[in-house]
């Protein structure tokens, strides 16, 4: 199982994380949830937050991956928005 986790920077907010992917790749495919900052009127779970929602579905495959055995690997990425 790899599990890639990618920050987002905006770099209007002085290098502060505006967004986090995480991404899990198990023998039964990949999965990913995506949470990012937003207007504050936007931060609802219908909306900047809707990753939060299917986090369930990440923990069950990563259950479910190291039951089977599957070796763990990591991953941090970090990726800066162009001006």
């Amino acid at each position: 199982m790899k599990v890639k986790e990618i920050h987002e920077y905006n770099n209007d907010d002085h290098g502060e994380v505006s967004g986090v992917e995480i991404e899990i790749t198990t023998a039964t495919g990949t999965q990913s949830i995506s949470i990012s900052e937003g207007e504050p009127e936007d931060m609802y779970f219908f909306r900047d937050l809707s990753g939060v929602l299917n986090i369930t579905d990440l923990i069950k495959a990563a259950y479910e991956a190291g039951k089977n055995g599957e070796p763990w690997e990591y991953e941090l990425e970090s990726e800066e928005e162009e001006e």
